[in-house]
């Protein structure tokens, strides 16, 4: 089964930012597909707003229950992800 866990969080949030993803070791990307099927199933999942402040204020989608941390701030406030969940990562 494919998981995001929190340990591997900061490289997945981080890489919202690139040009280009890149696989990187011991994190999993999947699509809104995936995570769809992993929720119907009743897998703890939690999910991640990690867009911009400005993405996120220009933007009329919010997924209710997503957790709200922007990339600069996602070291100091780690403490509020979950454990025990895989966490979905979502960013512009």
């Amino acid at each position: 089964m494919r998981r995001l866990m929190p340990v591997f969080l900061l490289v997945a949030a981080v890489m919202c930012h690139s040009v280009a993803f890149a696989e990187v070791q011991g994190v999993t990307f999947i699509d809104a597909a995936e995570l769809k099927v992993m929720a119907d199933k009743g897998e703890p999942v939690a999910l991640l707003d990690a867009r911009s402040r400005g993405a996120y204020d220009h933007s009329d989608k919010v997924i209710k229950g997503a957790i709200r941390i922007v990339p600069d701030e996602l070291v100091g406030r780690a403490w509020e992800l979950p454990m025990g969940k895989a966490i979905a990562t979502f960013c512009t």
